[in-house]
């Protein structure tokens, strides 16, 4: 429901049919067929799957919430089949690629305190790896280009809290507010709006 009413919003804003996000797969993956343990690491390795939604702007609330559930469900589920992907596209027409479409990559959500702030204890070298590590995946699969704005939904009970994270010492862009400020009322109507079936 939150993905088809960002849909919805951003086709009112932004009057593009086609809506591209990156999902950030969530917890703590295996790494192939190792058999580490992730579960007491410092943080985690994640990748972000590229989704395309497309479903005409005419099309009713209903509608869209079927379609966005179905390309949802073909999602890629992990990062052998994503890493395929990016180099598939290497093989593909330029001209016959959808301009919107996302380059999968990976990440590193890191939970543990920053570098200034660790003690001399040996967990300098460990954070040293780190950095190195994702140096080399960042060479390997990624493509950095600049995010304007970056979007994290958490759920706690019945709560659902929205981060936006903007571009740093520049905030978030008004259009980026007026799209926050649709999706909400969007959201809104679409759960008021009472199901045909």
């Amino acid at each position: 429901l939150l993905v088809t009413a960002l849909h919805v919003a951003y086709q009112e804003v932004f009057h593009f049919d086609v809506m591209g996000l990156a999902f950030m797969t969530h917890g703590r993956q295996p790494v192939g067929d190792t058999a580490f343990d992730l579960s007491r690491t410092m943080g985690f390795f994640a990748h972000y799957v590229p989704v395309v939604l497309d479903a005409p702007r005419v099309a009713g609330f209903r509608t869209t919430l079927r379609h966005t559930q179905e390309t949802l469900g073909t999602g890629i589920e992990d990062g052998v089949k994503l890493t395929l992907v990016r180099y598939l596209r290497d093989f593909i027409d330029p001209a016959q690629r959808r301009p919107y479409e996302i380059d999968p990559f990976f990440g590193f959500s890191y939970l543990a305190p920053t570098e200034a702030s660790v003690p001399s204890d040996g967990n300098q070298p460990l954070l040293q790896e780190l950095t190195n590590v994702m140096a080399e995946l960042r060479a390997l699969h990624t493509v950095d280009l600049p995010r304007p704005f970056e979007l994290a939904v958490t759920h706690e009970g019945d709560r659902l809290d929205l981060l936006v994270i903007g571009q740093k010492n520049k905030g978030i862009p008004p259009m980026m507010q007026r799209l926050l400020s649709v999706w909400s009322e969007t959201l809104r109507q679409m759960v008021a709006t009472p199901d045909p079936r």
